[in-house]
């Protein structure tokens, strides 16, 4: 069930390797494991705002096939996604994360690995050096 606005919460993971599916404006923290967050219009929808922070283990952030990104922002270590369902994520440290367009863990579906200034690419922007945005393609689709 998607989540709506309301009350927001620190979610931890485990020191073991998790996977997380960000489903409301929550701050969803990485464990010692290495985590793969899955990103998908069907958990995470409405008016929220999910952070992302995990410093710790090899990670990966997986965008479903078929999740629309509306708009995009790139910074120097942190992007914020914004969904065509209105909801938005934000990956703080995103430059310590590997990125995976069309994969889905629980699904079997597997998708080659992208560092953030290749994911950025992918999405039509680039990783700046300074501390104003660079904005990616606006209603980007994930194959």
């Amino acid at each position: 069930m998607p989540s709506v606005a309301g009350s927001s919460y620190a979610v931890p993971a485990t020191l073991d390797d998790d996977v997380i599916v960000p489903s409301g404006g929550n701050s969803y923290f990485g464990g010692g494991g290495n985590d793969t967050y899955i990103i998908s219009p069907y958990t995470l929808s409405g008016a929220v705002t999910g952070k992302i922070i995990d410093n710790e283990g090899s990670n990966v952030i997986q965008l479903v096939g078929g999740l629309t990104i509306a708009s995009s922002s790139f910074f120097s270590n942190a992007v914020q996604l914004t969904l065509s369902n209105g909801a938005s994520v934000q990956i703080l440290g995103a430059s310590g994360f590997s990125y995976q367009l069309g994969a889905n863990a629980p699904a079997g579906v597997t998708a080659n690995s992208l560092t953030y200034a290749q994911f950025a690419a992918a999405l039509g922007a680039s990783v700046p050096t300074g501390t104003s945005a660079v904005s990616g393609s606006a209603n980007f689709v994930v194959n």
